[in-house]
C-alpha cells in the first residue's frame, strides 16, 4: 500500500461516502487498480479525464473482483469514484490544484 493509494481511498470516501461500506483491503485493492489503470493511459499521454475513466470502468469491468464490490456500491458510484481518482491524477500528473470532491 503507498500513501498515494491511501490519500485516494480516503478522498474517494469522503466523495462516495458509501464507498465506506467497503471493507478496507477490498478498498484499496480496488483504488490500487483504478489508479494502475489511470496512470497507464496518462503516461500514454491521453488527457481526457472521460475518456480514461471509461477506458478504466470498461476494463474493471471485466475482473472478476470488481463484481463483489459492484454489490456493495453498484455501478453508478463506482463510475463516479473512477472519474473523481482520474481527474486527481490528472491534476496532480500535470501539478494542477485538485478539486476536494
Amino acid at each position: 500500500m503507498t500513501d498515494s493509494d491511501t490519500k485516494l481511498a480516503r478522498g474517494a470516501v469522503r466523495a462516495f461516502p458509501v464507498m465506506g461500506k467497503v471493507e478496507g483491503r477490498t478498498c484499496l485493492a480496488l483504488i490500487r487498480k483504478i489508479r494502475k489503470s489511470a496512470l497507464k493511459r496518462i503516461a500514454n499521454g491521453e488527457r481526457d479525464a472521460q475518456t480514461i475513466a471509461a477506458q478504466v470502468e470498461t476494463e474493471l469491468l471485466q475482473d472478476n473482483e470488481v463484481g463483489s464490490i459492484l454489490v456493495i456500491i453498484g455501478i453508478a458510484i463506482l463510475s463516479g469514484v473512477i472519474q473523481w481518482i482520474v481527474k486527481q491524477l490528472l491534476d496532480n500528473w500535470w501539478n494542477r490544484e485538485p478539486d476536494d470532491a
